[in-house]
């Protein structure tokens, strides 16, 4: 039978402001302990908050998530000529972050959240714009606060968080250790 390596919890910095966080590898039975970590995070950031939930608009049957069914409101807008599924919720709850956090769309869809409300749509409509021209490579120019994951769901960036990163590292460090993951992170030392 074939050891598994130790799990190695990254922690990077974003840029131009932010963290990145990943565990290396993945193995098939600890997704429902890296659920919980991204659930986890998600709540440090946005429970109880105003948070927007972007996604393409494709039809229900390609996605994971009844964003109708979850979200009170949901609007479409197509922003760099693509349509943008763009679910409002004025006081997301654990329930609804714990769904997301689990689900294909997350991961694969892609899903961003970002914390604004329908009174937003210049700062909405300038983030995916942000977000579009960085393509998978770059950094978005953007100062708004999102939190996205990578096409392949192992990599989850939060960028230019409202929150200290002091917190965020706490929690990660909290998490990992909870894991049994060694943490590696570019903020050692602070």
């Amino acid at each position: 039978m074939k050891e598994e390596k130790p799990t190695i919890f990254h922690i990077e910095r974003a840029h131009p402001r932010g963290v990145v966080f990943t565990p290396d590898p993945i193995y098939h039975d600890m997704v429902k302990t890296w659920w919980n970590t991204v659930t986890r995070m998600m709540e440090v950031g946005f429970l109880g908050k105003p948070l927007c939930f972007i996604t393409p608009a494709e039809t229900a049957s390609t996605r994971d998530l009844d964003w109708d069914e979850m979200i009170p409101v949901c609007e479409t807008y197509t922003i760099g000529g693509y349509p943008y599924l763009c679910a409002f919720d004025p006081r997301v709850e654990s329930a609804v972050l714990k769904e997301v956090a689990k689900s294909q769309d997350l991961y694969l869809g892609p899903v961003w959240m970002a914390p604004l409300t329908q009174l937003d749509k210049d700062r909405l409509f300038g983030l995916v714009e942000a977000m579009l021209k960085a393509g998978l490579f770059d950094w978005p120019q953007t100062d708004e606060e999102i939190l996205y994951s990578d096409p392949d769901g192992e990599v989850v960036y939060w960028l230019n968080p409202s929150i200290g990163e002091e917190a965020i590292l706490e929690e990660l460090a909290r998490l990992a250790k909870e894991a049994n993951w060694r943490v590696e992170s570019e903020f050692a030392g602070r």
